[in-house]
């Protein structure tokens, strides 16, 4: 495996073990940077910071029985305004079971960026947004399909 190569599956480590982390219920925020900025395309915004992030965690696992996810199409390009991060757009779907019993996919995208740190890569920025779900309810930001273009970073 080239150092490049070696580098790029590092910089998806931590998209990988959000999903882990989430999918055994607990709150992924050692994968995230301290001053990070989160958009799940929920009406609460931008979220800032850990506190903040951990905070939207709880209240979500609070309703969430099971989880699983599932990462797809990585597209990998250096983050040109932060010297060894990378800008990582992926797609996601994500099968939930409430503790009302109700059952959903949701099929969206993730676009991050990660940045080094001592113990590998972390989310320094995440945008999250859905192509769809099989909840008629489900209601978040949805891709801009001109974005989600194949060839865009």
């Amino acid at each position: 495996m080239s150092a490049a190569h070696a580098t790029r599956s590092a910089a998806l480590a931590p998209l990988h073990r959000y999903c882990a982390l989430v999918d055994s219920g607990q709150i992924p925020i050692e994968v995230f940077t301290e001053d990070c900025v989160a958009d799940y395309g929920t009406r609460h915004g931008e979220i800032r910071d850990r506190e903040a992030l951990t905070a939207f965690f709880s209240r979500n696992h609070e309703v969430l029985l099971h989880t699983s996810h599932h990462l797809s199409h990585p597209r990998i390009h250096p983050a040109e305004a932060l010297p060894g991060g990378f800008a990582i757009g992926c797609h996601v779907l994500a099968w939930h079971e409430l503790t009302d019993g109700r059952r959903f996919e949701v099929f969206g995208r993730y676009d991050d960026v990660v940045v080094p740190d001592e113990d590998g890569f972390r989310i320094s920025r995440r945008r999250f947004r859905t192509y769809g779900s099989t909840d008629p309810g489900f209601r978040f930001a949805t891709v801009d399909r001109l974005s989600a273009r194949a060839d865009a970073p």
